[in-house]
This record gives C-alpha cells, sequence and structure tokens, in this order.
C-alpha cells in the first residue's frame, strides 16, 4: 500500500475513534453510575456519597449507586477504580492523604497521578482538642505545661495522619507526649472525656457530640484558614507554627484518560449540588469539613499539596507505611 493512502487509512481511523468518543460523551449516561466508596458502610465519607449521589441522580437522569469496598487502608476500592474502563460509569470518593506509598506498604498508586480529578466536595482542617483537666487556654500555655510535665500528657490517634501532625507538632514545640492508639473514634472519644487522653486530633464534629463542649476544647486548626465550625479557633500559621498546614481534601475522581466532556458535564452537576447552604450545612453535621465544589485542576492541586505535605512528614519522623 503506498504512502498517501496509509495516512489517508490512518486519518480515517482516528476520525471514526473520536467521532465515536464524542458520540458517547453526548450520550452519557445511558445506564446507572456507579460510586466506589473505599470504606466501611455508616462512615462520614459513605454518608456524604449517598448525600451527593441523591443529588446527582436527577440530573444524571440515571441511578448513581454507591458501593462500598473497605480493605487495605482504602487501596482496594481505590484500585478497583484505577482498572475501571474510563467511560464515567465507575466513579471514586475519597481524600488524598491516606494512599499511596507513605501509608500503604507495596503501594505505588498516588491519587493525583492516577486518576482523573472532578471535584472536590469538602476541604478543611484537622483541630487540636485538649481535655479541659489540662490547665491551659492557649497553645502557649498548652507547650509550657507539657515542657513543664514531660511525659504526663498523651494524646489518642485513629489514623496515621492524625499521628504524623501530632508528632509534627511536637517536634516543632519540643514537647514529650505520650501516644495512646485506638481503633475507632467512639473508644478515643471515651478515653478523652474519662480524661485518660489529654489531646487528640480530629474534625471539628468532635464537638458536636453531646457532653464533649463541658471536657473537651479546641486549640488550634491544622490548615492554611480557618474551619467554618469553629471561626473562632486560630490556625497553626496564626499560632506560630506555619509548617503545620495540612487541609484534608474530600474529592470525586474517575479512571484516568476519562472523556474531558464527561468530566466536565460531572464537575458541573458535583459543583451545583453542593452550593445550596442546606447541603453545606448536612455536610458540615456529618464530617465537621466545610463543603465546596471546585475545578479538576484545583482537586488534583489541593491532593497533591496534601501528599507532600504527609510525605515530608513521614520523612521528618521516619513513619514506615503499614
Amino acid at each position: 500500500m503506498k504512502k498517501p493512502q496509509l495516512l489517508h487509512q490512518l486519518f480515517a481511523t482516528i476520525l471514526i475513534a473520536l467521532s465515536a468518543s464524542l458520540a458517547m460523551a453526548a450520550d452519557y449516561p445511558v445506564k446507572p453510575v456507579r460510586v466506589v466508596v473505599p470504606f466501611p458502610a455508616g462512615g462520614s465519607t459513605d454518608l456524604i456519597s449517598r448525600l451527593l449521589a441523591q443529588q446527582m441522580d436527577p440530573e444524571l437522569k440515571q441511578t448513581v449507586l454507591v458501593e462500598n469496598r473497605p480493605g487495605a487502608g482504602g487501596l482496594v476500592g481505590v484500585l478497583s477504580v484505577t482498572k475501571s474502563d474510563p467511560d464515567g460509569y465507575t466513579l471514586l470518593i475519597t481524600g488524598g492523604s491516606a494512599i499511596g506509598p507513605t501509608f500503604i506498604k507495596g503501594s505505588t498508586t498516588e491519587m493525583y497521578r492516577d486518576l482523573s480529578p472532578i471535584s472536590a466536595i469538602y476541604e478543611g482542617p484537622f483541630v487540636l482538642f485538649v481535655q479541659r483537666s489540662v490547665p491551659a487556654n492557649t497553645v502557649a500555655e498548652l507547650v509550657a505545661y507539657a515542657r513543664a510535665n514531660p511525659g504526663k500528657l498523651n494524646y489518642g490517634t485513629t489514623a496515621s495522619n492524625e499521628k504524623m501532625l501530632m508528632e509534627m507538632f511536637k517536634r516543632a514545640a519540643g514537647l514529650d507526649i505520650v501516644e495512646i492508639p485506638y481503633k475507632g473514634g467512639a473508644p478515643r472519644m471515651t478515653a478523652m472525656l474519662a480524661n485518660e487522653v489529654q489531646l487528640a486530633i480530629g474534625g471539628t464534629q468532635i464537638m458536636k457530640q453531646q457532653g464533649v463542649e463541658a471536657k473537651i476544647k479546641p486549640m488550634m486548626a491544622f490548615g492554611p484558614h480557618r474551619s467554618g465550625s469553629l471561626p473562632d479557633v486560630p490556625t497553626s500559621a496564626e499560632l506560630g507554627f506555619p509548617a503545620l498546614s495540612a487541609a484534608s481534601t474530600l474529592g470525586l475522581w474517575a479512571p484516568m484518560n476519562t472523556e474531558r466532556d464527561i468530566i466536565a458535564r460531572l464537575n458541573r452537576i458535583v459543583v451545583a449540588a453542593l452550593a445550596p447552604q442546606a447541603m453545606k450545612v448536612k455536610i458540615r453535621d456529618i464530617s465537621g469539613f466545610d463543603a465546596g465544589g471546585s475545578t479538576p485542576d484545583e482537586l488534583r492541586t489541593r491532593s497533591k499539596a496534601e501528599r507532600d505535605f504527609y510525605v515530608q512528614a513521614a520523612g521528618v519522623i521516619k513513619l514506615q507505611p503499614e
């Protein structure tokens, strides 16, 4: 076959493929859309996913099904999406910090690199909470007390990112505070109310639990901005710890190479769904973080910044992936 004929055939093949791709994007969706949550049912990510799915149903004119695929710290669910066809029918809702070689031994997956971002769902800082038995009303007073009483204070953790934030705070402030790990937020809260641990890091929804305010006080937000839920709580930067800034972002993702038109449509739907104040209040009540959509690029940037912080933190405190 002559060269002009080969070029003509190649061009025709590309044109046909492009036309088919555009047609698929224009018709999307023609069947139910599946949203994978890489954590068990009943948690905050699961509840928010189901809330968002209800808002997406009428706009897509298809059922949006939430599927829980927990395991390996979220890696099982994430990998199920990275291996799915990039056709817009399998999506993922998760945060970006907990997936990757920093946290999970043997993992090479990075959210910002291996998936196509659609939109952020919420963003906000983790907060340092202190038992009211500690004679300190500010971070400066807390630091002074902890330095004067090395090894006397305990802090409770339920996840690696909480441990890393606290260890970075300890290092920055020169503190000797003992870690006590817990298998979940409920047993840690029980221990904190009983004064078995005096410090913890978590979302602002902690303060909404009955009886908590009388025993626990929020003292510092680990993020670039104050929390909408606790606007009177200063940020780490305001208190002299600018390096301790690690906002948590939850986002909607698709397999890599998903059509741009599909990503754009999903982005418009999610951003609109998160805009009403009633939706923001519901998500804040569930998660403790501030709801709000974003562009795909903004989600990628936030996810990478979050991962970069924890990569750096892991190196400083020599944390090994589990």
